[in-house]
């Protein structure tokens, strides 16, 4: 999968430990069996993702307007093969191959049908994928999230085959094109009693932290040890094939609050930037007020951290902040631009000057959003209530008192410190 390799090791079957008798096999149950199934299929996926794939690519979400949905899968599906179609034949066109992998839906909440893809983004030959995607698709929005390579697609593969939401019959049945290399394992027989905890990384790689997973196999019984292995590329290989690839950045939001009262408060925020080698660099800082609100607190947090920024990056954004996930995700922000800053309740959006100066900065950048966990909420926790412990003079940066942390400013070494910056 060129930068990317997956590593299984287990023991066969016939393998006893050394001077105890071989237990008796135990016979899989059918929650074995589909638990099996279900990870074989996400596996495929993930790696086909992983073979054909990139940074900056797209996960491209297909939405209906309201009242123009269809009820049926089959009707959508049809709207799906139609759009297809034509951006093969527009790819055709240009003497480029159209790459996809697509899955139709149903929400849970509205019970609307939509579509997921994953797609190439190319800007070349008179081809660009985001005009030609808004242009071919006339039934509804379109919401494009670039692909991240640090998860490895996981989540993403498990989402695509999760039968859950996706056809009537309790089945997944996820599309793709036919121009797609589908990766082969291979096996190879290494004779040893043991195998390192942490595994090693050859030269030239390194293992991705979040990756290594040991456990126990529950037929056998033996030790199972999963991880994957990236390799080192330099900034000449990761611009081969004529694609410039943006710089990717992941921003850390925290906020002191446990309740939606206005109360003397401090926020943190970080950047972070892992370089090719592995190497990651951070800046952040921490924000103190002696009266406000949760989302203003959060939003003024994120313009901080955007504004360090002085390129065009593939920015992912972590935050507890529920107001901010809710608009981002449900595109909220468009739609009080197009209404100068009055909501669905005909009042004044609260917080528009801060987010006005947000929807400048999102204007520079592709963005993600996500509520997950990370490394460094335990030392911006506690960053936050020494601050907090503090008497702080005049503000500085608008309600709000600016504080440098300069061990946050700093280069680390090894991903596995991030946790202690």
């Amino acid at each position: 999968m060129g930068v990317i390799r997956q590593i299984e090791k287990s023991f066969p079957a016939n393998y006893g430990a050394p001077g105890e008798k071989r237990e008796k096999k135990q016979k899989r149950t059918p929650e074995d069996v589909k638990r099996q199934n279900e990870r074989n299929r996400w596996k495929k996926v993930q790696r086909i993702i992983l073979a054909n794939f990139r940074e900056g690519d797209w996960h491209l979400v297909l939405k209906y307007t309201k009242g123009t949905n269809p009820e049926e899968y089959k009707e959508a599906k049809k709207h799906l093969k139609k759009f297809i179609e034509k951006m093969r034949a527009a790819y055709k066109k240009a003497g480029l191959p159209f790459k996809w992998i697509a899955v139709t839906e149903r929400g849970k909440k509205g019970k609307i049908l939509h579509h997921h893809l994953i797609i190439e983004d190319i800007e070349e030959d008179g081809i660009r994928t985001v005009d030609m995607v808004k242009q071919i698709w006339r039934h509804g929005g379109q919401f494009f999230s670039s692909l991240y390579e640090d998860g490895d697609y996981e989540q993403l593969a498990e989402y695509i085959v999760k039968s859950e939401t996706k056809e009537e019959c309790g089945w997944c049945t996820y599309s793709r094109s036919r121009n797609l290399v589908v990766p082969q394992a291979k096996v190879e027989l290494i004779r040893r009693r043991k195998w390192k905890n942490p595994p090693a990384a050859p030269k030239g790689w390194y293992v991705v932290k979040d990756s290594v997973w040991n456990g126990i196999n529950p037929v056998t019984g033996y030790p199972v040890q999963h991880y994957t292995l990236k390799k080192l590329i330099n900034t000449k290989e990761r611009g081969e094939g004529g694609r410039k690839l943006n710089m990717h950045v992941n921003i850390y939001i925290e906020t002191s609050f446990t309740g939606p009262a206005a109360k003397r408060a401090a926020g943190a925020w970080i950047v972070e930037y892992v370089r090719p080698s592995g190497e990651i660099e951070t800046r952040g800082g921490v924000l103190y007020a002696d009266k406000t609100m949760e989302n203003e607190l959060a939003l003024w947090l994120i313009i901080r951290a955007l504004s360090i920024l002085t390129k065009t990056c593939c920015v992912r954004v972590f935050t507890g902040c529920k107001h901010v996930l809710n608009t981002m995700n449900n595109h909220w922000l468009v739609k009080w631009q197009k209404n100068s800053w009055i909501n669905a309740k005909g009042q004044m959006v609260r917080n528009a000057e801060a987010w006005n100066k947000c929807a400048d900065l999102f204007a520079k950048h592709m963005m993600e959003w996500t509520d997950g966990c990370h490394t460094y909420r335990i030392c911006m926790q506690d960053r936050m209530h020494k601050e907090l412990k503090k008497e702080h003079g005049k503000p500085d940066y608008g309600i709000y008192v600016n504080i440098i942390v300069p061990e946050w400013n700093t280069k680390i070494c090894r991903k596995e410190e991030a946790g202690h910056v």
